[in-house]
């Protein structure tokens, strides 16, 4: 199965890019891709500000079995509203107590995460923009928590492609996950255009 993620801070349109993305798939493979849910709003631990190693956990066990169950389903396609790594960031920025209380678990959790990530096929980072966070009733909408949370993806990914082949060529049966930046004020202003340059990448269309 191809699994295609859009990751990133809370606030910068990766769900709608998601559901684009996921149509203009589906007109080209009817009936063969599908789009994985947003979890973390169905999370019973507390997130947001007050993020714990339990949420964590559970969203990337969650998003875990859900990709493994798309693929047993024959779902050839798969795009991800964030990836099972996604919540790590969160847990470092705004969990640091609870991280700290779970200390050896909570490594382990992220040493896995990291792993995940190669399961993927193509990561879609996307950078958030000046604009105010937009309130929905649920994400936060400090910008500044909004941005630390992006510096986080974002010193992560910085070496991420480096690792990546380096990684394949020692291991080539694991796979090779590429990472493309996008900047979330296109999503807003040119989503056809993105949608189009994103699944050329892919060779999906």
């Amino acid at each position: 199965m191809y699994k295609l993620a859009v990751i990133g801070t809370h606030g910068i349109g990766k769900t709608t890019l998601c559901q684009s993305l996921a149509s203009r798939l589906q007109r080209v493979q009817e009936g063969l891709v599908t789009l994985g849910p947003e979890d973390i709003r169905e999370c019973p631990y507390p997130t947001q500000e007050k993020m714990t190693y339990e949420a964590s956990e559970w969203y990337v066990s969650s998003k875990v079995w859900y990709e493994r169950w798309s693929e047993r389903e024959g779902f050839k396609y798969m795009v991800c509203d964030r990836s099972a790594y996604d919540t790590i960031p969160y847990l470092e920025t705004l969990g640091r107590e609870s991280m700290k209380e779970n200390a050896a678990i909570s490594y382990a959790l992220k040493l896995f995460a990291e792993e995940y990530l190669f399961t993927y096929d193509l990561l879609v980072f996307v950078r958030p923009s000046q604009e105010e966070v937009p309130p929905d009733g649920f994400r936060m909408t400090d910008k500044k928590i909004q941005l630390e949370i992006d510096a986080n993806f974002a010193t992560y990914f910085e070496d991420f492609a480096e690792w990546s082949q380096e990684r394949t060529r020692y291991i080539p049966m694991l796979g090779r996950c590429e990472v493309i930046q996008v900047e979330s004020k296109r999503i807003f202003d040119d989503i056809d255009g993105l949608v189009k340059e994103i699944l050329d990448r892919t060779n999906k269309t």
